[in-house]
């Protein structure tokens, strides 16, 4: 009874398939014979930059295999190489760039995926070529993306007097901070008949270019006037400005400089966290504003034909050095206006 019922069980789902099946036709596909529907292509062999490769497509229906080969691209430029990336990181003057060498067939790409000089102003199609009325020449960005806003008469010769104090606060700054530095910004510096901090003695350089307060921190820092005046020199050569700025760091009346070389000292030194910090605490205590506010920097030539000016605007700083022989003296609200 116990077989009889097993051999039951067992033959139960072969009926029940038998009776499925009554009345359908059971397809099966004879590769010779399909009306192949092919899909998309496989990698069976990828094509390098000095092998070719194959693709195959598989067949929807009967999944019958089609390959063909892929030839290695003519334009080498095209090719599929194992690129191995040597990066060079742009400095204040010269810009960035990566090597990319190929470990198969040696090719290489010199210059490929460059980046600006961190201090080059960019020009756009969209910078304005025109001033507004008022200037003669005008230089306007910001330190986050030095894309210009303005770039109008930039190789035009202008006072020396902004360039020089600003080249030689960046001197300063660079030399309070750098490591090993026996003076720091708050190191007491003997000037007059007692001391002051030497941060305190680099603020009044930039405020009134102080010549006694110049003389002690380069006695201070370098030993004496000419070392000073060699590392200004250095410095401007280190930003790329050394042919459209050369000052006298102790004869600031004298000397030669460009708008543009102005400007690009000015975005600088607006990156240096020593002077922002002297900049940002004395436009808190300064009442002057410039396009209603007070102004992070403001500094005018002798004979009141270059000013430059910076305004902080969130996570970026606005700046501009604009020139001509008879600005007006509310000519950056216009500027500072700008979205």
């Amino acid at each position: 009874m116990r077989k009889a019922r097993l051999l039951a069980c067992l033959l139960l789902p072969l009926v029940l398939f038998t009776a499925c099946a009554a009345g359908q036709t059971v397809h099966t596909y004879n590769k010779e014979g399909c009306s192949h529907v092919y899909g998309s292509r496989y990698d069976v062999v990828p094509v390098t930059c000095q092998t070719p490769g194959t693709v195959a497509r598989y067949c929807k229906i009967c999944h019958a295999e089609v390959s063909e080969a892929v030839a290695i691209p003519t334009d080498i430029m095209a090719r599929a190489h194992a690129f191995s990336d040597e990066v060079k990181e742009p400095t204040e003057s010269t810009e960035g760039y990566t090597t990319r060498h190929c470990a198969l067939c040696g090719y290489e790409i010199a210059r490929a995926f460059v980046v600006p000089a961190k201090y080059a102003l960019l020009e756009t199609e969209d910078t304005k070529t025109v001033a507004p009325a008022g200037a003669d020449g005008l230089v306007f960005s910001d330190t986050k993306t030095h894309v210009l806003v303005y770039d109008v008469a930039r190789d035009a010769t202008v006072s020396a007097d902004a360039a020089c104090r600003l080249a030689v606060a960046l001197t300063l700054a660079d030399e309070l901070t750098r490591e090993g530095t026996a003076v720091t910004p708050d190191t007491p510096v003997p000037f007059g008949s007692g001391s002051l901090p030497a941060k305190q003695l680099l603020f009044a350089v930039i405020a009134d270019y102080n010549p006694d307060a110049l003389r002690a921190l380069s006695r201070a820092l370098c030993g004496n006037e000419s070392a000073f005046s060699a590392r200004v020199a250095a410095r401007l050569v280190r930003l790329g400005v050394d042919a459209q700025v050369t000052v006298d760091p102790f004869s600031p009346i004298g000397g030669y400089a460009t708008l543009g070389g102005t400007a690009v000292l000015l975005a600088r030194v607006l990156d240096e966290p020593l002077l922002l910090e002297g900049f940002t605490a004395a436009a808190e205590s300064d009442l002057s504003l410039v396009a209603g506010r007070s102004p992070l920097l403001y500094l005018a030539s002798a004979d009141g034909t270059l000013r430059v000016s910076a305004i902080a605007a969130g996570e970026s700083i606005c700046f501009a050095a604009v020139f001509g022989e008879t600005l007006p003296p509310d000519y950056e609200i216009a500027l500072y206006l700008v979205p």
